[in-house]
């Protein structure tokens, strides 16, 4: 039996009186003390006290799973496993220049296997998250055997009732911790090694929610597949069109007389759809993607590729150009004066018995210079017109002598292209070169095919005018009223009832802009043969007065006008002889990746670092010492218990809170071996424990130990067997 011994040197108390017997004694005879037929005496069953390092590896192993796990995880946040990246980057480009093309299989290959490495950690980090708790419990139960030997050696050490309150595992209820907490009396309960525990169980348990909060999943599509298309650059459409003067106008013209406001514009970009100022619901279908929506959109604008189009992992620019115009009644006299006379200027006077015509677009030089960089311009077109006889009708308030002013400001330049990083929205008009933004940024591709000189082509554009082009404006008054228009005396000449079907209804001629003028009502865009050649002067004047009637200043010409600037960028762009703008496209199969801020990642490592660490040394700290039991569990406090039978007999009690024995017994163990053991036994020393004793456990001692444990017993089996 253990015996309480304060210090090495005090005497042995007296024997306690035998205590009455109340389980069958027999069953405690003989158990310690037997016959070693090998030394022939009898001896004591002891033992020399063992580390515990199973522990250590369990906690090695489960920090291995969760480094591995968030390891995963947050480099798969940068960046592929086994890849450089999710975007096009310039490593990326040198895989797959024309030297050493890598297949897109193998790129495939790469981001999926990527994927399943992010599967897997995620996995990993579920059983991580189960083991938390079990795990660190499992680990403060065997060091807390280790942290009840050295306490009470040089201080003050924990008593029997917080002993127990280890014993129980307390540190894993969250409510008794709370409870201790907040409690008046938490030191007569909790020990230092309790709130240590509870606070490593509290950190383990938090790390899993922690990142499920700051760590979210995403699918992203990724560059492995290789695609490319073809534009016409601003420079080359410039150069281009300086050749081409007049069938961009004929073109133009019947493009402008061919379409109606709801056609739909694959071509047509904004930053919104314009539902919020319309609010889309009931809103027919048709007219979505339209140039019937111009008065919707914001910042709606001119791009060549279509508007649902996407560059994926890489960043790509591409022209954009739109026109905003102004419709302004002023009086006939503010017509500008000299406007025949300029040779800059596009002037026309049509002369008929029904009306008298003049439009004017004074200094009219070509504004659309030949280069990247973003540029602004402004065009002005002035219109006068008087109707005599009877088509002065033809007017709302019957005014003879009608003037209006347009003004339209086209704005040209690059914009970035909808891509994955900036969430497949189109990027606002550069101010600059585009070639210097792409150089700028890793993840862009150069897109030209023909390097050529920016810097010296626009220092060259400052004095030299030829390498300029109209712009929208000045191309789209020449297709309404110059050569070839419906005002031109050569389609006088023709008669449409010998060249066309000579029905009534038959269409002599598409008149250009009524389509977007007038789609939305019954007028149909298209002039029959019956009033073309009946009434020509009528159907010129009825056209004319178009531009002049009261809605035109309501903003339906305005309106209409933006559309037909549209329509005309639209055949300027595609009028391009060489497409010398390659726009790549790289978007392959979709991955699942993991998405945190950089500030998310430190706290969340950092937690993890302090949490795995104290549980390593805290597994550590349980295996370097020596110890009398493996864990504090019911048995081991069994016998601690043992040690003061006189005092916990097996009673009823629900006031365990009231027992002050158990705040004036320690709670830690020593040893507690006296000089007399030995002189009975008369062999050599063997140590006892002692609930509360003074003298630390010995490494080297041999203590009293169940039959089972005893060494010398097994050895001496052992060396018979050999």
């Amino acid at each position: 039996m253990a015996a309480l011994a304060t210090s090495p040197n005090a005497e042995r108390p007296p024997a306690l009186p035998p205590r009455p017997a109340r389980v069958d004694d027999r069953l405690l005879e003989d158990t310690e003390i037997y016959d070693d037929a090998t030394h022939g005496r009898q001896t004591l069953p002891a033992t020399s006290l063992h580390r515990s390092t199973g522990i250590v590896y369990l906690a090695l192993g489960y920090a291995a799973l969760a480094i591995t796990a968030w390891t995963i995880t947050f480099i798969a946040s940068r960046r592929p496993i086994g890849g450089h990246s999710y975007t096009f980057d310039r490593q990326w480009s040198e895989d797959h220049n024309e030297g050493s093309i890598k297949p897109a299989a193998e790129d495939a290959f790469t981001f999926t296997s990527g994927e399943e490495y992010v599967k897997a950690a995620r996995v990993l980090q579920a059983i991580v998250s189960v083991l938390a708790i079990p795990l660190t419990s499992a680990v403060c139960s065997q060091a807390a055997v280790v942290y009840l030997q050295r306490a009470g050696q040089n201080e003050p050490g924990p008593t029997l009732r917080q002993t127990m309150v280890l014993a129980d595992k307390s540190w894993t209820e969250p409510l008794i911790v709370l409870k201790l907490l907040f409690s008046r009396d938490w030191t007569r309960r909790g020990s230092l090694f309790f709130y240590v525990a509870a606070f490593l169980t509290v950190l383990g348990a938090a790390t899993a929610p922690l990142q499920a909060i700051l760590v979210s999943y995403k699918t992203i599509q990724t560059p492995a597949v290789s695609d490319s298309i073809t534009a016409a650059d601003m420079i080359e459409a410039v150069d281009t069109l300086k050749t081409n003067d007049e069938y961009l106008i004929a073109l133009t013209r019947n493009k402008l007389a061919s379409t109606k406001r709801e056609d739909p514009q694959f071509r047509l970009w904004s930053k919104n759809d314009g539902c919020e100022e319309r609010k889309c619901s009931g809103v027919d279908e048709k007219i979505r993607n339209s140039l019937y929506e111009l008065a919707y959109l914001h910042d709606p604008y001119w791009a060549q590729p279509p508007s649902s189009f996407h560059t994926g992992a890489v960043k790509q620019f591409a022209p954009r150009l739109n026109s905003t115009s102004t419709y302004d009644i002023i009086a006939p006299d503010s017509m500008p004066q000299g406007c025949r006379a300029n040779t800059d200027s596009f002037f026309v006077n049509y002369v008929s018995e029904g009306y008298n015509a003049t439009i004017c677009m004074p200094n009219n030089r070509r504004p659309w210079r030949s280069q990247r960089m973003r540029q602004d311009f402004t065009e002005e077109l002035y219109l006068q017109a008087t109707f005599l006889g009877p088509y002065a009708k033809l007017i709302d308030d019957g005014r003879p002598v009608n003037a209006a002013k347009i003004t339209m400001k086209t704005t040209a330049g690059y914009f970035e292209l909808p891509n994955y990083m900036n969430n497949r929205k189109a990027g606002p008009l550069i101010p600059g070169d585009p070639g210097s933004e792409c150089n700028a940024t890793a993840s862009c591709y150069w897109q030209w095919q023909f390097v050529d000189l920016e810097a010296s082509r626009r220092d060259k554009n400052a004095q030299n005018l030829a390498e300029t082009q109209r712009g929208p404006l000045a191309t789209l008054a020449r297709a309404l009223f110059g050569n070839g228009s419906i005002f031109d005396d050569k389609l006088d000449g023709v008669d449409p009832v010998t060249v066309i079907d000579s029905h009534a209804g038959s269409c002599a001629q598409m008149l250009p802009l009524v389509g977007i003028l007038d789609s939305m009502s019954d007028n149909s865009p298209c002039l029959n043969a019956t009033i073309w050649s009946g009434d020509r002067v009528g159907a010129r004047a009825a056209y004319l007065s178009h531009f002049f009637n009261n809605n035109a200043a309501d903003g339906i010409v305005s309106i209409a006008f933006e559309a037909a600037a549209f329509i005309t960028i639209d055949v300027m762009m595609s009028l391009a002889h060489h497409s010398n703008l390659i726009i790549q496209k790289l978007s392959g199969p979709g991955v699942l990746v993991p998405t945190m801020s950089y500030a998310s990642a430190i706290v969340i490592s950092s937690l993890l670092g302090i949490f795995l660490t104290s549980l390593v040394a805290m597994s550590l700290f349980s295996a370097w010492t020596p110890r009398w039991t493996t864990r504090l569990d019911s048995f081991a406090m069994i016998r601690i218990g043992a040690a003061r039978p006189e005092c916990f007999p097996l009673r009823v009690t629900y006031k365990v809170d009231r027992i002050q024995t158990l705040d004036n017994i320690p709670g830690w163990v020593g040893d507690g071996t006296s000089s007399h053991d030995t002189e009975v036994l008369k062999h050599e020393p063997l140590s006892e424990l002692g609930l509360g004793a003074q003298m630390p456990l010995s490494k080297r001692a041999k203590y009293h130990c169940y039959e089972d444990d005893d060494e010398e017993f097994y050895e001496s089996i052992l060396r018979q067997q050999k």
